[in-house]
């Protein structure tokens, strides 16, 4: 059974119930603000993260998968993780721009429901002010405490509610289908929901599609269209950004990480895991570790989580 929401709304009450029980599996990595130089150019490159810049000022250009990209002030643009792109203030009029790291189980999906994908990296928006007050929130305070750290992801979840919306109604305005709405997309959400449930244990698609009440193919093609990958391989995706976590945030064995993500062989966890990020579990764990967000001139201007 579909979980209805229940809304109460008289004089006297007000209360929402039944609310799903997660929100978007989010993580911010770094944030920062530049004023760019003359002809400044960053790349190529690849990076761990999922990238957004918002173009608040200044024009520059985008070059990715043989593509070029000429952007302006309320522009925004979206850089996949291991995907290389590089970008150059105008000579004349050099951007200024904000950006947000992030990686989660559900960064691509939100991606996806905010407008932004490897195949259309670049938008325009309306709610600029709006996104800029959430970055400069994660930026207002450096230290890394439990408070900060809820506070930076809870603006992060803030300013994806902005993009998403922003998008919805420029979907409306244009006539079509946020991704959201799409056919089966409720079947898609429980079944997500299973899976953040269940990942750490062997755990096979028929099983989840049983336990959701539709029939496998019809449950792979509706996953397709929500989440972009099939049931199977947003599994892996699961298992790998919660591998990630244990990598970075414990110091137990390749092998316990293995068997608490769902496998019970280290060496076909550590093939799906470099499938996945481009690097062996050790590869990633010492590399991450180390990793420094500076500007052209040495200076910290961003936040590394």
């Amino acid at each position: 059974m579909l979980r209805k929401v229940g809304y109460t709304d008289t004089a006297k009450f007000r209360a929402l119930d039944n609310l799903q029980k997660s929100v978007f599996d989010l993580s911010l990595v770094y944030c920062g603000w530049e004023q760019c130089d003359s002809g400044h150019r960053f790349g190529p490159n690849k990076r761990f993260t999922y990238l957004i810049h918002l173009i608040e000022g200044g024009k520059g250009v985008l070059e990715m998968n043989n593509q070029e990209y000429y952007l302006e002030k309320g522009d925004v643009f979206f850089i996949p993780a291991g995907r290389e792109a590089w970008y150059e203030a105008d000579k004349d009029s050099p951007w200024s721009y904000r950006w947000i790291g992030f990686e989660g189980i559900d960064a691509e999906v939100c991606c996806a429901r905010a407008g932004l994908s490897f195949k259309n990296p670049v938008r325009r928006i309306k709610c600029m002010k709006a996104v800029e007050f959430c970055i400069e929130g994660m930026l207002k305070d450096p230290h890394i405490l439990p408070e900060n750290n809820l506070y930076r992801n809870g603006l992060l979840q803030i300013l994806f509610g902005e993009l998403i919306y922003d998008y919805r109604r420029q979907c409306q305005e244009e006539g079509e289908i946020p991704p959201e709405y799409k056919s089966g997309s409720a079947y898609v959400e429980h079944a997500a929901e299973y899976i953040a449930a269940n990942y750490g244990r062997h755990l096979t698609i028929n099983e989840l599609a049983d336990m959701i009440g539709v029939n496998r193919s019809y449950l792979a093609t509706n996953f397709k269209k929500c989440k972009g990958c099939s049931p199977q391989e947003y599994l892996l995706n699961v298992r790998v950004e919660h591998a990630k976590s244990l990598l970075l945030k414990t110091n137990i064995q390749i092998s316990e990480v293995a068997a608490k993500v769902g496998y019970s062989d280290p060496l076909s966890f550590s093939k799906i895991f470099k499938r996945k990020t481009g690097y062996s579990p050790t590869q990633y764990k010492e590399i991450k570790s180390n990793l420094v967000f500076r500007n052209t001139k040495g200076e910290y201007i961003g936040i590394h989580l």
